[in-house]
């Protein structure tokens, strides 16, 4: 289920269709990765427990999810507004 969830959010970047919605879910993915992958194992700290790339994800789809897709938007050339 991740591998799709990370696909469809791959493709929503590249073609820049929904770009803040598939941040949105981005985020909620790295989140669940930090705790389940990294926190539950060896502790909230991400030096000790080699979490620091989840964390660094999470916060480009935070900037991704506030500044959305600019002028790399397909919906927004196509359209001329972003939906989400």
């Amino acid at each position: 289920m991740p591998g799709a969830a990370e696909l469809l959010i791959g493709l929503s970047f590249v073609t820049g269709v929904l770009v803040r919605l598939a941040s949105a879910f981005g985020i909620v993915e790295m989140i669940v990765a930090y705790y389940m992958g990294h926190a539950s194992v060896s502790g909230w700290n991400p030096a000790v427990n080699m979490g620091m790339p989840a964390l660094l994800f999470m916060l480009a789809f935070i900037a991704t999810l506030a500044y959305g897709a600019k002028k790399a938007s397909l919906e927004k050339a196509v359209f001329k507004k972003e939906f989400f």
